[in-house]
């Protein structure tokens, strides 16, 4: 299973679902995730 695709330009993603482990929740991980996958598309 993909959770995220990179395209073939390498500046696309597809994100498909995310989700995280109970225990991880509410430490930033899924956010920062978003934040790299946003400012690397932007770049």
């Amino acid at each position: 299973m993909k959770i995220i695709e990179v395209k073939e330009n390498k500046k696309q993603y597809l994100v498909k679902n995310i989700a995280t482990v109970p225990e991880y929740q509410g430490k930033g991980y899924a956010r920062a995730l978003i934040e790299f996958i946003v400012n690397d598309t932007l770049s």
